[in-house]
């Protein structure tokens, strides 16, 4: 659900208009309907808080969705992916493949940790800081660019090591026939 969906049924659920609102946090009323509406979409961390308070609500459950969204989507990827595509390097690593191959598979793999540290140094702290007074919620679209960059990477890095696997097999089996 959006945030601005949210903070208009979350106003309704308390009884509050949106004029209430507007007064409760020191804006107006059309800065509400904006936000409601979907019209503004960074709506400064600081100002989601005055939001949560006159609703009632912490930040955390006013935000729970877009952090439920980012820490479910990394798991998926972190787990699953970046595992897969650990395997498919430590069985290219115990082939005997052609120097140029080698370094493809050594290239990917750094690509891989270089990954990892994103999501860990930079894209984990930034989910945590997501609630702090100043990031504003527009780090949420940021992350999520993040993370969709990173897939497409991690996409890109498995389809080339199934290349490299894929002639090698191609190879050996050709080299197997004329032995």
């Amino acid at each position: 659900m959006d945030i601005g969906i949210r903070i208009k049924n979350l106003r309704k659920q308390s009884g509050l208009t949106q004029f209430d609102l507007a007064n409760s946090i020191n804006k107006s009323k059309s800065t509400v309907e904006k936000y409601e509406a979907g019209k503004i979409e960074n709506i400064p961390a600081s100002t989601l808080k005055k939001i949560a308070q006159a609703l009632g609500v912490t930040l955390e459950d006013l935000l729970k969705e877009e952090i439920e969204d980012n820490k479910r989507y990394w798991q998926a990827l972190k787990s699953f992916q970046v595992g897969d595509i650990r395997s498919l390097i430590e069985e290219l690593e115990s082939y005997n493949l052609p120097t140029s191959d080698k370094n493809i598979v050594k290239l990917q793999k750094d690509i891989i940790m270089g990954l990892v540290y994103q999501y860990e140094q930079i894209i984990q702290p930034l989910s945590k800081e997501l609630l702090s007074d100043d990031i504003d919620i527009i780090y949420g679209d940021k992350l999520k660019a993040a993370i969709n960059t990173t897939k497409l990477n991690l996409d890109a890095v498995e389809n080339t090591l199934k290349i490299i696997k894929d002639r090698y097999l191609a190879l050996e089996k050709i080299k197997g026939e004329y032995i």
